[in-house]
């Protein structure tokens, strides 16, 4: 019977069709519909790419088409920005490296240096003309104290009552901290301290002594709140070391009483 769909019959908008109300539209008329509406849409909102900078990236565009050099120059300038950008991190990543390298072998020298120093006072001398001549300090000074203990010949151990009236809440700190050159603990750390314009304090502690490391330096920028305390931690727990196996009497197998502990993060 005429108008009448013979059941399984194909519907007739073809295997790729759609059906849009009482149209069948195919597959290829439907992708020339869509790209008709991008058109529309980017007339209508020409800083669309402007919002979205990275679709530039993705366009591919041929060059004869009118217009597209400006839109190829545009995609290779975000592409030689990128290039640089990423230069530019790879040479920050190369001078870290190197950076570090450089303060590895300064603690190794300063290591060897040690191993020959004669009595803690050595120690003490040995670190500070090492440190000022090889890191660019200014000042560099350290002081330990042992809880409940008197006055002691080594001009640089302090008694416990001493030590916490110079330096108050420090005494109590196992953190490495930045100081300001405002701040009036500097002169009690460090000799010198009128050229000091940053400084960082390091602690030396464990169940025997505790003390304290203050470096200064004249450059603002040395030490400074949110850069890496990996070296002076490393530096303090090779100064405690020292300073302990000179300082202390032997305990039992032979291993000195007391041992610092590289605290701080």
């Amino acid at each position: 019977m005429a108008g009448t769909r013979k059941s399984g019959a194909h519907d007739g908008t073809g295997r790729d069709g759609v059906r849009r109300g009482d149209r069948t539209v195919s597959g290829e008329q439907e992708s020339v519909c869509d790209e008709a509406a991008v058109v529309r849409y980017l007339r209508a909102h020409r800083e669309f790419l402007c919002r979205h900078p990275e679709l530039l990236e993705l366009l591919e565009v041929s060059q004869g088409v009118r217009g597209a050099v400006s839109l190829l120059e545009h995609q290779v300038r975000r592409l030689r920005e990128r290039v640089a950008r990423l230069r530019a991190q790879q040479v920050r990543l190369i001078e870290a490296a190197r950076r570090n390298e450089d303060l590895g072998n300064r603690l190794h020298e300063l290591a060897l240096a040690l191993m020959e120093a004669e009595d803690a006072e050595d120690v003490v001398a040995v670190a500070r003309e090492h440190l000022r001549a090889q890191c660019a300090l200014v000042a560099m000074d350290l002081r330990v104290w042992r809880p409940g203990s008197g006055v002691s010949s080594l001009s640089f151990v302090l008694s416990d009552a001493e030590a916490e009236e110079r330096f108050g809440e420090l005494t109590h700190e196992r953190r490495v901290l930045f100081l300001d050159p405002g701040d009036a603990r500097i002169r009690e750390l460090l000799s010198g301290a009128e050229a000091v314009r940053s400084a960082v304090v390091a602690p030396l502690a464990d169940g025997h002594w505790r003390g304290l490391l203050a470096l200064g330096s004249e450059d603002p920028e040395r030490f400074r709140e949110g850069m890496g305390t990996l070296f002076v931690r490393q530096l303090a727990a090779l100064l405690g070391r020292a300073l302990r196996t000179r300082m202390e009497p032997t305990g039992r197998a032979g291993r000195p009483n007391w041992s610092p502990t590289d605290v701080g993060a």
